[in-house]
């Protein structure tokens, strides 16, 4: 006659099997975080796009702020359109080896690329956040958009 093990004695060997065989997690370190940016000001200029934000990230990773545009909120939070620099890269802001700490404005022209298929931002409702982003060790780490405001142009 066999005799079926028993929870308690199947538990005891998963333990000890666990406890022998783990490996070590001594150098693993979780990607970093970035401090969210606030929308503070949306205004329409000559038919461009005026944002100013707030921003608080100084972190060795820390790498710049691009700003999202979209129809709807969604959008926004995908990260589906981002702006592009005066190069035509990214980010929209590029701090180069400083940190951000403050108030920052940037003008997006009336035909920014990759926004809704490059048309024209007239007459339109646009949705605007910004999301600070780094690279960590190589895993790239965007803040939350945690304000989506929206202004018809």
């Amino acid at each position: 006659m066999t005799r079926k093990p028993t929870l308690l004695l199947c538990l005891m060997r998963f333990l000890f099997l666990f406890s022998t065989t783990s490996c070590s997690l001594d150098n693993f370190s979780p990607a970093g975080t970035l401090n969210p940016s606030l929308i503070l000001q949306l205004s329409n200029e000559s038919s461009n796009l005026r944002v100013t934000f707030s921003a608080q990230n100084s972190q060795d990773y820390f790498l710049g702020y691009n700003i999202y545009l979209g129809a709807d909120a969604r959008e926004v939070r995908s990260r589906l359109y981002p702006v592009s620099n005066i190069y035509g890269s990214l980010p929209t802001l590029d701090p180069g080896n400083q940190s951000f700490t403050g108030s920052y404005t940037i003008i997006i022209s009336n035909n920014t690329s990759g926004f809704l298929g490059g048309g024209s931002l007239s007459n339109s409702t646009v949705y605007v956040g910004v999301a600070a982003y780094g690279n960590d060790k190589g895993d790239l780490v965007y803040s939350d958009i945690l304000v989506v405001s929206n202004i018809l142009l």
